[in-house]
């Protein structure tokens, strides 16, 4: 249409008829107008789906970051329980080896006096 509207307007201007040329070119530039209204009015409702669809995939992004993060978190405080737990087995078996050990180098090594002896017997 754009093209057919110059071309109009060029052929009133070569022969003469200007009154016409001119409302040719207020045409022209009305259309012109809104086309630029339209191709700006399509940009910005292409933006604005753009941003939804970042938004939605930022969204999924956070989700799927915050259940590998979850997961993740689960996992360290099983472990860290498991080794709390292995941890305090540990103690424990060392413990009742230190009690042995200073038990059995008590009673071997001390020198027992005989009324101590026969008190122990007593009771």
């Amino acid at each position: 249409m754009f093209r057919i509207i110059d071309d109009l307007r060029k052929k009133c201007e070569k022969d003469g008829n200007y009154t016409y040329a001119n409302r040719f070119v207020k045409v022209f530039d009305r259309w012109s107008k809104d086309e630029q209204h339209r191709l700006l009015h399509n940009m910005r409702i292409a933006q604005q789906r753009e941003l939804i669809n970042i938004e939605n995939a930022q969204r999924v992004q956070y989700q799927e970051f915050s259940s590998a993060w979850d997961k993740y978190m689960t996992d360290y405080e099983s472990t860290a329980y498991d080794l709390v737990e292995q941890l305090k087995a540990k103690h424990q078996v060392e413990l009742h080896d230190m009690q042995r050990y200073i038990t059995e180098k008590f009673y071997n090594e001390h020198r027992w006096k005989k009324n101590i002896i026969e008190l122990r017997k007593q009771e």
